[in-house]
């Protein structure tokens, strides 16, 4: 008889010991699931916008086509919202948050658009031709491509008409 109440007894121990854990580890480990939209200062979503949760490396997401996120972070939480050509920012993670984008007119003079995304300048290898937006407008063409036919040294624009289509721009750009 004593055994079997000694041994309840270490049961409740065993139990309420469990739990005390549980209920210390849950005090420690409190999260909040937030979600937001980045925009720039025109008021249009940001696509693709990092954000990142401070002081972790592996915590974070990207803002999807309407600038929306959603992320799980630690209370009280830093975020860290960057994005190409804006000025990274960090703000207090909230529920719902609008995190607003300045451009950073230092960075975009620094970036390079090619034909499979966006380089630093100090990091393309080859040449570069670039065409002043200013340029093609004189030009009064019809759409972008028409003006830029003879401003890109190397890049071939020419039209083309096939039987019963309308006519079309065709962009040749020789391999090295």
């Amino acid at each position: 008889m004593k055994n079997k109440i000694m041994k309840r007894n270490e049961l409740r121990k065993s139990a309420m010991l469990i739990v005390a854990c549980i209920c210390t580890l849950s005090l420690f480990a409190q999260t909040a699931k937030i979600s937001g939209t980045v925009i720039d200062s025109n008021g249009e979503t940001v696509i693709g916008a990092n954000i990142v949760e401070k002081g972790t490396e592996n915590n974070g997401t990207i803002t999807d086509f309407d600038g929306k996120f959603t992320l799980t972070v630690a209370e009280g939480a830093v975020l860290r919202v960057s994005f190409l050509g804006y000025v990274t920012q960090e703000v207090a993670a909230m529920p719902n948050m609008t995190v607003t984008l300045t451009e950073d007119t230092k960075v975009l003079d620094e970036v390079v658009v090619v034909g499979y995304g966006t380089m630093r300048k100090s990091d393309v290898t080859g040449s570069i031709s670039t065409a002043k937006g200013s340029d093609i407008i004189k030009i009064q063409a019809f759409n972008a491509l028409e003006g830029l036919r003879g401003k890109a040294a190397g890049v071939n624009i020419f039209s083309t008409t096939y039987k019963g289509l309308a006519e079309a721009l065709m962009v040749e750009i020789p391999r090295m």
